[in-house]
């Protein structure tokens, strides 16, 4: 900062000026006067270099939005101080078009010689190549001298390196000529154009990296994560942030898979952004289960596939529907898999049959089909008798039915109605016996219907609770799983092993020896332990303490629980001491141990909780509930920036 000596000066008044600008009140004390500042600040100003005083309107230079160091109503003193004594440090400019000048540095002494009426003298310095390279050295200049007065706040160092890039400079130009960061002022470059993200880099709530993140949405126009990441700290923004990545990488999915239906015709609804499933307006649409064909047939694959043009579709991710070689990667049959071997991998599959270990289950979409309500008359399609019972009429008597047919060819309409004259021999008693009959069948048909109705929608209403239980529960292990890798990775970059960490290793080792040889359990310790590859932990270990390295074996064998459980691992039976069951439940109680919080997805596989406890109703509702004040939350936010 600029450094002034008081010496005693009677009847001199001065002030100090905020913000690096400097004001002396009295030209006579100004000889008298000690002056000394910053050497790095100096510039050299030969005399033939100073020109005359300019007015203001003759100076192009531009104000960074939303820098409050240029709104002067937050420094009067700098006002007043000009508009009394005039702009007594000159300003550095360029020469411009038409005998105009660009300020170089200077612009708030200029803002302030604008408002008081004054001129302003200037140093004219000569161009360094071509404009861009001249504005590119300046701001440099300018962000190190500010940054020696008065610090820039972080939006006011993300505009200076936006200005430099918009003058043609690179990142690693950027990050030569201002001491900066590579990462970060890429990721500010990422974020300056964003309001929202900026204000929260500006308040301290976010990182530049963190700010990046969010404006990549913003400019997208995903409410919906916006929303939750501003929801969200600093510290909880990597787990939420990677949610959401992963929330949008199916979304992705579903809508590339959906394409191929596109192509024959179907239209198809995407799930919508934070929502648990894909959802269809109450009312509008028939599924295909609750159809019939004209002749009473189900509504198959190849009956939609006949008419694509008037069905809507969607895809339905279900979890572990599909297995296959875990080298080639081609089909396997459910059936030709032994089952048993999936919690007990120590065991030798049955003859005939693949061990698990030699298939990988997927995740596959599946597609449900719905028939708009409009185009049911233009499908020839009708609703089920058992979702609809009564559309097909059953007549009461058997004289009604009679009144209902057409006279026959030649027979007299009026005929056609009379009654017949009963016969001899109890006539009367049989016909009253059929009328009987067919009133019994007719009430027998529509009580079956009606339990065959009941007993549809109690299974349609089932599987709708046991998928939307599935995709709850597997949305929270999703979430645990991502929180209990912070955890993880943070537990890991100890010096030492935390208590009962040696015991938790031998167990590991005695109950599970091939746990460290199981897919991905390598890789996932490494990405685990912060090691871009094998070959850097090996270097590591080299360097490392005795009681280091101990802490890298207990990351591997972390690292090969953590490689196998999986979303929905609140599947897993967890009794006895072998398979991959018992392991996730030793894993995660040894985790809560170390201090993790386990979700309650989490405690159901530790055995702390039942899984009937968990209320999955309500779960859904606050998830709804979430997403909802997220989006309310995001509304606001942009309406402020606006």
């Amino acid at each position: 900062m600029t450094n002034t000596h008081n010496t005693e000066v009677p009847d001199t008044d001065t002030s100090a000026v905020a913000g690096g600008e400097v004001a002396v009140v009295d030209s006579p004390a100004l000889e008298s006067a000690e002056v000394v500042y910053d050497a790095e600040l100096v510039e050299e100003q030969p005399e033939d270099f100073r020109t005359a005083e300019v007015d203001p309107g003759e100076l192009d230079f531009e104000v960074p939005e939303g820098e409050s160091r240029y709104d002067l109503d937050n420094d009067p003193e700098l006002v007043e101080s000009v508009r009394a004594w005039g702009v007594l440090e000159p300003v550095t400019v360029y020469p411009g078009a038409e005998g105009r000048y660009r300020v170089a540095r200077g612009r708030r002494r200029v803002l302030a010689a604008q408002l008081t009426g004054r001129k302003v003298p200037i140093v004219v310095r000569g161009m360094m190549g071509n404009e861009s390279e001249a504005m590119i050295q300046t701001i440099a200049a300018e962000m190190h001298t500010n940054d020696r007065r008065t610090d820039y706040t972080d939006r006011e160092r993300a505009n200076r390196w936006a200005q430099m890039s918009l003058y043609g400079a690179s990142v690693a130009r950027i990050v030569r000529d201002t001491s900066a960061k590579r990462d970060e002022v890429k990721a500010a470059l990422a974020a300056v154009d964003s309001g929202v993200a900026m204000d929260a880099v500006d308040s301290g709530q976010f990182s530049f990296e963190q700010a990046a993140v969010i404006a990549e949405y913003e400019q997208a126009g995903d409410v919906d994560a916006v929303s939750r990441l501003m929801s969200v700290s600093a510290e909880g923004f990597a787990v939420e942030a990677g949610r959401i990545a992963a929330d949008r990488a199916r979304i992705a999915e579903q809508f590339r898979a959906s394409l191929a239906y596109a192509q024959r015709g179907f239209s198809f609804v995407i799930r919508e952004p934070g929502s648990a499933g894909t959802e269809l307006p109450d009312g509008e649409y028939l599924r295909a289960e609750e159809l019939r064909t004209a002749e009473g047939g189900e509504v198959t694959p190849e009956v939609v596939d006949a008419a694509p043009g008037l069905w809507s579709m969607y895809l339905e991710q279900y979890p572990e529907s599909v297995a296959v070689d875990a080298e080639t990667g081609e089909p396997v049959d459910f059936d030709e898999i032994d089952w048993e071997t999936r919690h007990d991998r120590s065991s030798a599959a049955y003859e005939g049959l693949r061990h698990f270990d030699s298939i990988t289950l997927e995740s596959s979409w599946q597609p449900e089909y719905w028939l708009p309500v409009e185009n049911l008359e233009a499908s020839g399609l009708v609703v089920a008798e058992e979702i609809a019972p009564g559309l097909i009429m059953v007549p009461d008597t058997a004289e009604d039915a009679s009144e209902d047919e057409e006279p026959k060819q030649g027979e007299d309409a009026s005929e056609a109605g009379e009654d017949e004259e009963p016969t001899e021999g109890g006539q009367d008693a049989t016909e009253q016996a059929a009328t009987e009959e067919a009133r019994r069948a007719a009430g027998e048909a529509a009580i079956a219907a009606l339990e065959a109705r009941r007993v549809a929608e109690e299974k349609r209403a089932e599987d709708t609770r046991e998928r939307q239980r599935v995709i709850a529960l597997n949305i929270e292990g999703t979430a645990a799983k991502e929180e209990r890798c912070v955890f993880v990775a943070q537990l890991l970059t100890r010096k030492t092993l935390p208590s009962d960490a040696a015991a938790f290793i031998a167990e590991a080792l005695l109950l599970e020896p091939d746990l460290l040889n199981r897919h991905r359990s390598q890789s996932g310790a490494l990405e685990l332990l912060n090691f871009g590859d094998r070959d850097k932990a090996c270097k590591h270990n080299e360097d490392a303490s005795e009681k280091r390295s101990l802490v890298l074996v207990y990351g591997l064998v972390l690292g090969a629980h953590e490689a196998r459980i999986e979303q929905d691992h609140w599947r897993a039976k967890t009794d006895g001491f072998w398979g991959d069951g018992p392991g996730y439940r030793r894993y995660l109680r040894h985790l809560a141990d170390q201090g993790h919080r386990l979700e309650p997805v989490e405690q159901v596989t530790a055995g702390h909780l039942d899984l009937a406890d968990i209320d999955i109703e309500a779960l859904r509702a606050k998830h709804k509930a979430q997403r909802e004040e997220q989006k309310a939350l995001a509304a606001q936010a942009f309406a402020a920036a606006a």
